[in-house]
């Protein structure tokens, strides 16, 4: 065998080994997330109301599969953005913690920066 198809068999094996390694990371990843924020089906939404201590309060609405503003204006929403908003609903959970473990102090001055 020549050595340059020695180290390229060298090579290959590398690389695959990698690969594995990748692969078998986001597998343990994936199967350790827990279940989603919550059990809604975006498809089935059809009004979203996003509000904030420091924002105007924004309400959509889908009408014939299409996304429109109704509030503060009423204008065609982007249906992208809107997915993206939605998509938050059934994100995976890395981790969750116990109600009782929070400082809701340390919480309520972390909201206000």
């Amino acid at each position: 065998m020549k050595r340059a198809t020695r180290t390229n068999l060298i090579l290959i094996g590398v690389v695959a080994a990698l690969g594995v390694a990748v692969y078998w990371q986001v597998h343990r990843e994936v199967a350790r997330f827990e279940p989603p924020l919550s059990a809604l089906d975006p498809a089935t939404i059809r009004q979203v109301r996003v509000a904030c201590l420091q924002c105007v309060a924004r309400r959509f609405e889908r009408i014939d599969g299409h996304w429109m503003m109704r509030e503060p204006f009423n204008l065609p929403a982007d249906d992208a953005q809107v997915a993206r908003l939605l998509s938050i609903a059934t994100s995976p959970v890395r981790s969750r913690r116990a109600f009782a473990s929070l400082n809701a102090e340390r919480l309520a001055s972390i909201l206000r920066w």
